[in-house]
């Protein structure tokens, strides 16, 4: 594995001192992006797993593992298929996230979220907005009750990958009794929960440099092509032809360029602490593929909500059984 040393960079970024962030500019020109990209101090290769530590060698501030599509077990790939196939499809009957850095492209998020005078509720799962008939109703139930095995093909390749990082994201979790992204009831707890949120792109997202305010130790995502209708996995040989689209770390000049390898790739970053964003990409006329992403994390206003309450009854959340009996009355009012 390659281990990049950055000495001082992140104690500077942190006490907002005199360290300079590389901007990328903010032109609709994806040609003098790449031009300025070009020019950062790291590229990943995807020879070798890369990280890069940060705030005087003691943290880590990246690490990248790209994976050929050729040197994939089948199962490996059957699950990264069942992911992107699933979120793809499930995500069609949801609005986009509402999020200041979005530049293009579709942005959903699935789980649990603090929920601001809604219902009386003091937390939820999202709610559906794209189910219009009995057809759509059905298929959406059939799909939310995938994502326990989505979260456990996540947690399958976060553990192999970052042994510590998961238990500190499994911790911290636990420690206010927060369900993960795939449970479908606020008491309906997983055994070993990572994570509160899963938010996946697609459709030439982009976005502006930007760092999160969450409470996760770590981010960490996975991205790879896909063909967009139907989200099953894309590779070069079936005519994948989505270009650019790098994923940029500003404060540490560092760019991770997904198109350097022909098939999935792992990422883990400091994003509380490091600007990062996801640069505009090139995809041709007619192209039926585009790039899938997906990423989890646990959200500061759920944790902050959840810590809140410990020990405390008679709480209202909207799970899965309160999002079902609303869509029923729409899609069935004659039945209430």
């Amino acid at each position: 594995m390659a281990i990049i040393f950055n000495v001082g960079d992140w104690v500077e970024f942190r006490r907002g001192c005199s360290l300079t962030l590389s901007i990328c500019p903010e032109v609709e020109s994806i040609e003098e992006t790449q031009r300025f990209l070009a020019q950062a101090k790291h590229i990943i290769s995807p020879d070798q797993p890369t990280a890069i530590l940060t705030n005087f060698n003691t943290e880590l501030g990246l690490f990248v593992k790209q994976t050929k599509w050729s040197d994939m077990p089948k199962e490996e790939y059957q699950e990264l298929e069942f992911l992107t196939t699933t979120l793809i499809e499930l995500g069609k009957f949801y609005n986009d996230l509402e999020n200041a850095s979005l530049i293009s492209g579709i942005m959903r998020g699935f789980g649990w979220r603090k929920a601001y005078g809604t219902h009386k509720e003091h937390c939820g799962i999202y709610t559906p907005s794209g189910i219009q008939n009995e057809e759509d109703y059905l298929r959406w139930k059939e799909l939310l009750v995938r994502l326990p095995k989505v979260e456990s093909i996540i947690s399958k390749r976060f553990q192999k990958l970052a042994p510590g990082l998961f238990k500190k994201s499994v911790n911290k979790m636990k420690s206010a009794k927060l369900p993960s992204f795939a449970s479908l009831e606020f008491d309906q707890a997983s055994p070993m929960p990572f994570a509160s949120n899963l938010t996946a792109t697609w459709n030439e997202f982009s976005n502006e440099s930007h760092i999160d305010n969450d409470v996760s130790p770590i981010s960490y995502g996975g991205w790879c092509g896909i063909t967009e209708d139907s989200g099953m996995l894309a590779s070069r040989l079936r005519g994948f032809d989505i270009q650019h689209g790098q994923f940029f770390l500003p404060g540490i000049s560092t760019v991770v360029d997904f198109s350097a390898v022909d098939g999935w790739t792992d990422v883990f970053w400091n994003s509380n602490l490091l600007y990062h964003q996801t640069v505009q990409s090139s995809r041709p006329a007619n192209s039926p593929f585009t790039r899938f992403a997906f990423s989890v994390q646990i959200t500061k206003p759920l944790f902050d909500g959840c810590q809140a309450i410990l020990g405390k009854s008679g709480i209202k959340f909207g799970g899965f059984n309160e999002r079902d009996a609303r869509v029923k009355s729409l899609i069935f009012p004659s039945c209430e």
